[in-house]
Order: C-alpha cells, then sequence, then structure tokens
C-alpha cells in the first residue's frame, strides 16, 4: 500500500474558508520538499493591517538559495500563486523570506520582502 504524498493531500471546504491557512500550509509542504532542511522550515501568516496579510517563510541559511530560487524564479512563481489567492480573499499579501535557525531572532540580515499588487 503507497504512502499518500501530503502534496496532493486535499484541504477540506471547511479549512479552506480562511484563505490563508491553506496557502501558509501549501507553501510549507511545498518547501520542504525542495530544501535541504525540511525540519528548519516553516510557514507563518499574519494580518497586517486591513486588507494586507504577510506570509512569512522561515528557512535555514544554507536553503535560502532554494527558497529564492535562480534570478528570483522560485519566489516569483510563489507570488504568481499566492496572488491567485488574492482574488478569491480580496488581501494582498506581502511575502517575507527569514534565513535563520531561529525564527524568534529579529536580528537577520537575510530578509526578502515583496508586496503582491
Amino acid at each position: 500500500m503507497r504512502e499518500s504524498d501530503p502534496l496532493n493531500t486535499p484541504f477540506s471546504q471547511a479549512e479552506c474558508k480562511d484563505y490563508s491557512y491553506c496557502v501558509a500550509t501549501f507553501l510549507e509542504k511545498y518547501l520542504k520538499k525542495v530544501v535541504s532542511f525540511p525540519q528548519a522550515l516553516s510557514v507563518e501568516y499574519t494580518v497586517l493591517e486591513d486588507k494586507v496579510k504577510q506570509i512569512t517563510i522561515y528557512t535555514h541559511p544554507s536553503d535560502m538559495g532554494h527558497v529564492i530560487g535562480k534570478e528570483g524564479k522560485m519566489v516569483s512563481a510563489i507570488k504568481a500563486f499566492v496572488s491567485g489567492v488574492k482574488a478569491k480573499d480580496g488581501f494582498s499579501y506581502k511575502i517575507v523570506v527569514f534565513a535563520s535557525n531561529d525564527k524568534n531572532s529579529d536580528k537577520n540580515p537575510h530578509v526578502l520582502g515583496d508586496q503582491t499588487p
């Protein structure tokens, strides 16, 4: 019997009433397949202000290149995916990537931020 792939496991309709939860969960599952240190990766979302949410990706410093991608193609794909959600829930999303072993550390020079239009 084959073990089911968590990327192919659909979300229930009740879980996806909060689109940010679904986006963060999907990104975490997907990015853990891409990085070298999946145990160090986590994805969180917060509401910054009216109609603006932030998705924060915490990753191991050596995985920063995997998350951003060559010439920023990976993070551009993440932005494209997230902008599709904007059409559903009406929020703009800011994507921030922290390269840190400690997600509580605010002293991190490797921060990438971008606002989806």
